[in-house]
């Protein structure tokens, strides 16, 4: 995805979160399909709202912790960091 200056603070830090879950997820070949299906809807910034793109991240961030591949506090902690890089205007990787 190329960045767009119309894309919401938000939603690049749903993008940035997204793709860490799917980052994870790819070693389970079970979650790899429903991982991208949700990825997708978080990336298409014109077909899905905001508040859809959260829904596809909490389904992301839940199926990470189900299958134990990180804690809830190791995510929380990323989100944050994540957060404070975007509002600073850093590009944070995916």
């Amino acid at each position: 995805m190329t960045w767009n200056p119309n894309i919401s603070t938000e939603r690049r830090e749903a993008i940035g979160r997204a793709g860490r879950a799917v980052v994870r997820l790819a070693v389970d070949p079970e979650a790899r399909e429903s991982a991208h299906r949700q990825n997708v809807i978080v990336n298409d910034v014109r077909a899905f709202t905001d508040r859809e793109a959260w829904d596809a991240v909490a389904a992301l961030e839940d199926m990470v912790l189900s299958r134990g591949l990180v804690t809830a506090q190791q995510v929380e902690a990323e989100g944050r960091a994540a957060a404070v890089a975007v509002l600073m205007g850093e590009e944070v990787a995916r």
